[in-house]
């Protein structure tokens, strides 16, 4: 694991990711999907600096701080929710997904 970059760096990676996605929606999103690698103490307060009010996360970053799926939870201020694998996979898996048909899945 890497160790946490200073809250300037990871505020302006933050900021440079709100804008491009500014220019793309036409609009700052509050809500942002952190990639489970990404979480560490710290990036809280640099979210909510942002402006960013809630985030999704993987289920395993969840599970590993005895949190689940089932609600959201605040975290320095910035709301949680988790993606629910089980759930995930009834409509985005290759093999099992919904729709099943090739057309839908031709992102695999």
């Amino acid at each position: 694991m890497l160790p946490l970059l200073p809250d300037r760096l990871a505020g302006a990676a933050v900021e440079a990711g709100l804008d491009d996605a500014a220019v793309r929606l036409g609009r700052r999103p509050r809500g942002v999907w952190v990639p489970e690698c990404a979480v560490a103490p710290g990036l809280q307060d640099v979210l909510a600096g942002a402006g960013v009010g809630h985030l999704m996360v993987e289920e395993a970053t969840l599970l590993a701080a005895g949190r689940g799926t089932d609600r959201l939870w605040s975290w320095g201020g910035v709301l949680v929710a988790g993606r629910d694998l089980g759930l995930t996979d009834r409509v985005w898996s290759s093999r099992s997904g919904y729709p099943s048909g090739p057309d839908y899945q031709d992102f695999h």
